[in-house]
């Protein structure tokens, strides 16, 4: 059986050169932020004759398109593609030492020229769109525009001493629109419909290479508070929305209810957004980007369904591997679903199809097959329970559980509930 293998292709200044780069490169790296700044890509050579920081030395603005290859990947005959995109040369830096000598170039998926992200102007914007803004712009650096999402109106607005991309960029913000510059276009989408969309990729916890996961215990805001000016009176007016001990407080103003409105619910979502976080490392993968939702199974409380802020590509003569910086956007049920699959190879649940069924059916017992199967990796049968009272005790014990006389009160709940307590205490 053939290798995995996984390669970068990268074209420079229109020419293929990765024969020539497969003698030099220890490293490469792509990131794909979901917005707020432009996809990157570093590229770590050694350079044991100096050839790099001498008669081979890139230019600034100097054009790379990279891609990355990956053959026999899942098994004989995969392959993958992942085209990163279009990138300009923005730095370089070289080093040596007791390991030798490296090169390093460094780039931006910004568009050619200092002028998107240097210029500054000064105009005032009115009776326009933000899409209308953003296509202005993008014509002015001969990009395209991807605009995914409602279009929102905006009476008037003044760009006073910005950039192109800082103005965009925080007018995007106000609304609760990404940004990013990608593949020579702009690209603007609703964060949030993206993360009500279907999920068709789930990784196990078998595919993690590393797991580390955050929860903000303070928890998230359940209303809000702004302030916008009357059209008729010319008055200040404070809106609210929402109740409960975590009000936001928006220090900004809107010029109309409605702009207050959309602007206060933007603002909510933006300080819940990273609630729960988890920053996970896989084998490499070429059919994630950033902007995706993807579920994650298999570590308890951590599982659920997320949204990718940000992707991190990463090939050396090591392999290739793929770091997810991931914000959770709910509970999901694959988690519970891949919960009594993982029951159901350990013998411990008897009928899978039973608890598929009925897991809605009894509160809390969602989390106790969860719970049971990050707790439990080998079934030991060890017969040494014979009633559910006991195996309650046992499984509390053991951090099953952690309200044994709710269990005990419910045991019955199910007709094959008191088995499975059962079977979950004997395999410890």
């Amino acid at each position: 059986m053939k290798g995995r293998k996984a390669s970068v292709y990268i074209t420079y200044n229109g020419k293929t050169i990765k024969t020539a780069l497969d003698n030099f490169q220890n490293s490469f790296s792509y990131t794909d932020p979901d917005g707020g700044e432009s996809d990157s890509i570093k590229i770590n050579l050694a350079d044991p004759e100096n050839q790099w920081i001498a008669a081979w030395i890139p230019s600034a603005g100097d054009e790379i398109k990279a891609e990355i290859r990956t053959e026999n990947w899942n098994g004989e005959g995969d392959e993958g593609k992942l085209d990163c995109g279009v990138f300009i040369i923005d730095s370089m830096s070289y080093s040596r030492g007791s390991n030798g000598s490296s090169f390093s170039i460094g780039a931006v998926s910004s568009p050619a020229g200092d002028a998107f992200k240097e210029t500054e102007r000064s105009q005032t914007w009115e009776k326009a769109t933000l899409k209308k803004i953003a296509q202005t712009i993008a014509d002015r650096y001969k990009l395209k525009l991807y605009f995914d999402g409602k279009d929102i109106t905006i009476k008037s607005k003044e760009q006073s001493k910005a950039t192109d991309s800082s103005f965009l960029k925080n007018l995007c913000d106000d609304y609760g629109r990404k940004l990013k510059v990608y593949k020579n276009q702009i690209v603007i989408f609703d964060r949030e419909k993206y993360k009500k969309k279907e999920v068709k990729i789930t990784i196990k916890k078998e595919e993690l290479n590393s797991v580390r996961w955050n929860s903000n215990l303070v928890g998230t805001y359940t209303g809000g508070e702004i302030t916008y000016t009357n059209g008729k009176s010319g008055k200040d007016i404070k809106y609210k929305t929402g109740t409960g001990p975590r009000i936001y407080k928006a220090n900004e103003k809107a010029d109309s209810l409605a702009e207050a409105k959309l602007k206060l619910e933007n603002a909510i979502a933006e300080q819940n957004h990273s609630a729960v976080t988890l920053d996970i490392t896989v084998p490499g993968r070429t059919d994630i980007t950033a902007a995706m939702v993807i579920n994650v199974v298999g570590i308890g409380k951590a599982s659920g369904k997320y949204y990718i802020d940000e992707k991190t590509d990463n090939v050396s003569n090591s392999g290739y591997t793929t770091n997810l910086k991931l914000s959770k956007v709910s509970d999901s049920d694959a988690t519970v679903l891949d919960a009594i699959d993982r029951l159901a190879k350990l013998k411990i649940s008897v009928s899978p199809e039973y608890w598929v069924a009925n897991y809605k059916n009894v509160k809390y017992l969602d989390d106790l097959l969860v719970n049971m199967a990050v707790r439990i990796r080998i079934n030991n049968n060890s017969n040494i329970y014979t009633t559910a009272d006991k195996a309650i005790d046992k499984l509390a014990s053991e951090g099953v559980i952690n309200t044994a006389a709710y269990w005990k009160a419910n045991k019955e709940a199910l007709p094959w509930l008191p088995l499975l307590l059962i079977n979950a205490a004997n395999a410890f």
